[in-house]
């Protein structure tokens, strides 16, 4: 199996399970966490308030 790609195996001709290599999850886990955030985010800036510009490194 290459490093990027995923594979599936097959029980009574459909797929059973998936296999992905750890690098390519951590990616698919990476990017939906973004996605989730990316919401949270789109939610909370169209609730009508104003945001507050917020030095990272003062935190």
């Amino acid at each position: 199996m290459r490093p990027e790609t995923a594979q599936w195996r097959r029980s009574h001709n459909r797929p059973a399970f998936y296999m992905v290599v750890p690098t390519l999850m951590e990616a698919m886990l990476e990017a939906l966490g973004d996605r989730e955030l990316l919401d949270l985010v789109r939610t909370r800036m169209s609730d009508g308030a104003s945001p507050i510009e917020v030095d990272i490194d003062e935190l």
